[in-house]
């Protein structure tokens, strides 16, 4: 695994709304993202996309594009049972 570039010692788990918001308020200090998606989706919007009143891109956030200054891990299971 490699080093962590980030300022800051701040693991978010989980990019969803509460893990998106706190790793954006953090801005430049630096937080760590561990998710198993890279995209933060607002559901409640999922109609409108469908029905094409409103663009697929309006629904779907890049966390990377919304947290500039965080870094963005995947989730690994390691198993410690010997």
């Amino acid at each position: 695994m490699a080093d962590r570039e980030a300022i800051g010692g701040t693991l978010v788990l989980g990019g969803g709304f509460a893990g998106g918001y706190v790793a954006r308020l953090l801005g430049k200090r630096g937080a760590t993202i561990v998710s198993p998606e890279n995209f933060m989706l607002y559901t409640p919007m999922l109609p409108e996309a469908a029905s094409g009143t409103l663009e697929p891109r309006h629904v779907v956030v890049p966390l990377r594009m919304m947290c500039p200054h965080a870094e963005w891990s995947y989730p690994v299971s390691v198993d410690t049972s010997g």
